[in-house]
């Protein structure tokens, strides 16, 4: 017993050779002296096998992917592609740039540029929280024009309502995207999607993100990044992006669709 305490307590030289019953070598191991790895190992024909380091390798949708997978409340990558805007990966939020220099090479991933910095006066304005207004209104549909999320007292329970409803795609709206938005759109000026995009399952999708009202008109609005975070077509100003905005009316409907962020 005390022999095995002192074992416990006592340093332990690294394996530095295999001996044969011989006495002679089967191999001898050196070690780097930084790291505590093998860097090489001498078999018993004298042969010498040196031992590279680890690399490790992985694309910016690798790291995404990985922070996605936690669980986060938000997630700003500053990293947009054809974006003016910082936009919130789990929510579909956006962030206002100030004097921030976005398309930055040499960010920590190669295949990825960054938002740039200055260090001084370089900053970004995160969405401000709900707004909360106090009054009367008298509702029979349940719509109050430019408002879309508000209280309604039922008796003496105060209920939240939303008349923004859950998206879904009319009977004419795939058509209608394709045309103005798709990628043999002749419309000149405009965003356009990639070849092979499903714009039902981008609508389907669109759900998993909050929608708000249009800073003008009475229609509701989310802003999404695309399922696997690649991108799915270009913006106005003819950049790739992975970023998205569904229009829908307020039961619904979707108006229109398209790459990059509202105009």
């Amino acid at each position: 017993m005390l022999d095995l305490a002192l074992a416990g307590k006592s340093a332990i030289p690294l394996l530095s050779g295999v001996v044969r019953p011989s006495g002679y070598p089967s191999a001898e191991i050196a070690y780097d002296s930084t790291t505590g790895s093998v860097a090489q190992v001498t078999d018993s024909n004298g042969g010498l096998w040196k031992i590279s380091g680890s690399v490790y390798s992985g694309s910016s949708q690798v790291y995404a992917g990985a922070v996605l997978s936690g669980g986060p409340a938000d997630y700003w990558r500053f990293a947009e592609t054809g974006a003016a805007d910082a936009v919130d990966q789990v929510h579909g939020g956006i962030a206002r740039y100030n004097g921030v220099t976005l398309g930055t090479p040499n960010g920590p991933f190669a295949d990825s540029t960054v938002a740039g910095f200055n260090g001084t006066s370089s900053s970004v304005s995160l969405p401000a929280a709900v707004s909360s207004h106090t009054g009367d209104a008298d509702m029979r549909d349940l719509t109050v024009a430019d408002v879309h999320t508000y209280y309604v007292m039922a008796g003496t329970t105060p209920v939240l309502v939303h008349n923004c409803g859950e998206p879904w795609m009319g009977e004419n709206t795939y058509a209608k995207i394709d045309r103005d938005h798709g990628p043999n759109s002749s419309v000149s000026g405009k965003s356009k999607f990639d070849e092979g995009v499903d714009y039902d399952d981008l609508a389907d999708h669109s759900a998993n993100f909050p929608d708000r009202a249009q800073t003008t008109g009475t229609r509701c609005e989310r802003i999404c990044t695309s399922p696997n975070g690649k991108p799915i077509g270009v913006d106005q100003n003819g950049l790739p992006t992975n970023v998205y905005t569904v229009v829908t009316e307020a039961n619904g409907r979707i108006v229109t669709m398209h790459p990059g962020i509202p105009n």
